[in-house]
């Protein structure tokens, strides 16, 4: 987000959706600089709805996205945060790393054009969009599931909740 071009498009984006949505835009300080050094900060202040935040710590941007009625990203890992909270994910790239996300999860990979953010909107609010589900071995349970693997290959022979810092002597 280095260019006018590509800020000038992101505004355009950001205003589209603030004309039926409120929004929380967490703006890293590198695009924030590169918008007030090209001139774009006012232009994006001045959109309807829209709350410019600094980036927001783990728990605060978690609650926004469980607050959302959808969100638009290019983040790999909010994929898998809507995903896991059911939210419905407009991913603005022509692919993924995170393709459970698109399988079985909220999300859809989205053109980073006008019309068709537009038209995902509209499924959005209709109800037509995906509705997901979690994916298997998404519920909470991993540190439980690693646990028993350690105590397999290390024969610790005990559970997780009598142990309070197992150390394996050696894999076998």
């Amino acid at each position: 987000m280095d260019t006018k071009e590509a800020l000038d498009r992101v505004i355009d984006l950001i205003a589209l959706v603030g004309k039926q949505y409120k929004m929380v835009f967490p703006v890293h300080p590198r695009t924030m600089n590169n918008l007030e050094r090209l001139g774009l900060d006012g232009r994006l202040r001045e959109v309807t709805g829209l709350t410019i935040a600094p980036p927001a710590d783990y728990f605060a941007f978690q609650k926004l996205i469980a607050t959302s009625a959808f969100v638009i990203t290019d983040s790999g890992g909010v994929q898998e945060e809507t995903t896991y909270r059911g939210i419905p994910c407009l991913t603005l790239r022509a692919s993924t790393e995170r393709p459970v996300t698109l399988l079985e999860g909220t999300n859809e990979l989205v053109s980073f054009d006008l019309d068709a953010v537009s038209h995902a909107m509209v499924r959005i609010r209709s109800g037509a969009f995906k509705q997901g589900r979690v994916p298997a071995l998404w519920d909470g349970h991993a540190t439980e599931r690693v646990f028993d693997v350690l105590n397999h290959v290390c024969d610790l022979s005990t559970s997780l909740t009598t142990i309070s810092h197992p150390v394996c002597t050696g894999a076998r």
